[in-house]
């Protein structure tokens, strides 16, 4: 998961210190799991053929001795993958403990830190000339220095308990490498040949790295510094040609050895190919520049050089080797502006030309009363589109349902931008009836100058948008998720649990920048 935004320099912090993608982690728990399934079925074949006695010949007791070494081999390595996966699995809840635990803190720490602000913000009352306080007075000031104490002891107490926090999770963290470690005392090692392939290995990637190094160094010397003649040049394709030659060697023998790549391979020996091609054109010009010099050389009767007269073009001659003419204009993207009519020609009410995938998304949009839209599957997102009928929101507000992120918002197997949203909504006149518009959309409203900004500067009018995820039940009762707390936590939850266990987020405006708010 990205990092957490929020004021951690409040517990001593340049960021978020638990950043985990929890499901990532499970994942991998999950496929190294497979793959010691996988081995220990392999393990257990090669355990039939050591151990039988169908297998007839000379070659029979030596094949049998080693698939009985292979699979013991198989059976080592199976259980340094058992290993992995018990520490993963161990970790997970100590991470999500992690989680909770660092976002508590920095809530406490904000909290703590707004209480200080406010008591700071209190002036002391000070006696005047003549005279002294009253015993009034003297319990304001004493009232308000403890409020001041107790907000910093506060803000000690967040970063102690960030403190325990931390420590729990490296000690998880190295009870975890512990486990691996220990998977790995089986006395299986690396032979002789293998720590020799290793190196070569080793040794054949970092020689492509410098072949490719010095190439790019002799293509610059050849394209940068004027005045090189034709034999520099030629020698320059030519040991560009042969370290190139090197590299297709490098890489073949990598791939060979399982350190190298087919995609790579194929690199070098096109780049072999074009290498061979120039240096096939260079030969052949300088071969015609050295004819060109001959002739030059011979004179005419009265002394003077022949002259070599270039080629004329009449009109009925074809240059055969130009270019056809192209008529036909780039296709236009996604990401570029839309399409619009001319002002000058159309009406100006008419409606944008879409791109064919924006014009599919709103024909599969539906309205939401007389004061919305929807951009959400009928089928997977059925209980959101029942909620989003019974939400009471402000009537003066157009309202937008659509599953969103703090950048973007996701609609079928799309992530549109706020300007591709912007050209959707003024496909609906009745968005212009309306003071602000509304937009249900998770994180869409988090961060200044994220989606939501956006948006209201294409629109130019006032956003409104969660800093968090709309929870929203089919009553249409609702509840910011605050954005610190990670999605699995409140998936498949219901209402009631989500609106009393997680910390609530909020609602943000957000206005164009074509507003001037006067103070």
């Amino acid at each position: 998961m990205p990092k957490r935004p929020g004021q951690w320099e409040l517990l001593d912090q340049d960021g978020d210190p638990v950043t985990a993608d929890t499901f990532a982690v499970e994942a991998r728990a999950s496929q190294y799991r497979k793959f010691a399934q996988v081995l220990e079925l392999e393990a257990a074949t090669l355990e039939k053929i050591a151990g039988g006695d169908v297998l007839k010949g000379q070659y029979a007791d030596a094949l049998r001795e080693s698939a009985r070494e292979v699979s013991e081999d198989l059976h080592k390595v199976v259980g340094r993958y058992q290993h992995v996966v018990d520490a993963v699995t161990g970790f997970l809840p100590a991470i999500e403990i992690g989680l909770q635990g660092s976002a508590d803190a920095l809530d406490d720490a904000v909290e703590a830190d707004g209480r200080g602000r406010a008591a700071s913000a209190v002036p002391d009352i000070i006696a005047p000339e003549d005279g002294t306080l009253s015993a009034e007075d003297e319990a304001a000031n004493t009232e308000n220095s403890r409020r001041q104490d107790i907000s910093v002891e506060d803000l000690l107490a967040a970063k102690a308990k960030l403190g325990s926090v931390l420590a729990e999770l490296n000690a998880a963290g190295s009870r975890a490498a512990k486990t691996i470690r220990a998977g790995f005392d089986d006395g299986l090692t690396d032979t002789t040949g293998d720590r020799i392939k290793a190196w070569f290995v080793k040794f054949l990637q970092i020689l492509t790295q410098v072949l490719m190094v010095i190439g790019m160094a002799l293509a610059v010397i050849a394209l940068l510094i004027p005045g090189l003649g034709a034999a520099v040049l030629m020698a320059i394709a030519g040991i560009e040609l042969a370290l190139v030659a090197v590299e297709v060697a490098a890489q073949a023998a990598l791939l060979g050895l399982g350190g190298g790549s087919l995609a790579d391979l194929g690199f070098a020996i096109a780049g072999l190919l074009i290498g061979g091609g120039v240096m096939l054109l260079m030969v052949r010009s300088a071969a015609k520049a050295a004819a060109n010099a001959a002739k030059a050389a011979r004179a005419t009767p009265d002394g003077a050089p022949v002259p070599d007269f270039p080629r004329r073009f009449g009109p009925d001659t074809e240059m055969t080797d130009a270019p056809p003419l192209r008529l036909d204009s780039p296709p236009l993207r996604l990401d570029s502006p839309p399409l619009r009519r001319d002002p000058d020609t159309v009406m100006p009410d008419a409606p944008p030309i879409l791109h064919p995938v924006l014009q599919a998304i709103w024909n599969n949009s539906r309205a939401v009363g007389t004061n919305g839209r929807h951009f959400m599957d009928p089928v997977k997102d059925a209980g959101h589109i029942a909620g989003a009928a019974k939400m009471d929101l402000s009537p003066n507000s157009y309202n937008v349902f659509v599953h969103g992120s703090s950048d973007l918002v996701h609609i079928g197997n799309w992530n549109l931008s706020a300007s591709h949203l912007a050209t959707l909504i003024r496909m609906d006149p009745a968005a212009k009836n309306f003071s602000h518009i509304t937009l249900i959309s998770c994180n869409t409203g988090t961060r200044g100058g994220g989606f939501a900004t956006q948006f209201a500067n294409h629109m130019d009018t006032v956003v409104v948008a969660p800093k968090g995820s709309p929870f929203v039940r089919s009553d249409g009762a609702t509840h910011i998720i605050h954005p610190f707390v990670p999605d699995s936590w409140y998936i498949a939850k219901d209402f009631d649990f989500v609106s009393s266990k997680f910390p609530a987020g909020s609602w943000r405006t957000h206005l164009p920048q074509s507003w001037s708010v006067s103070s």
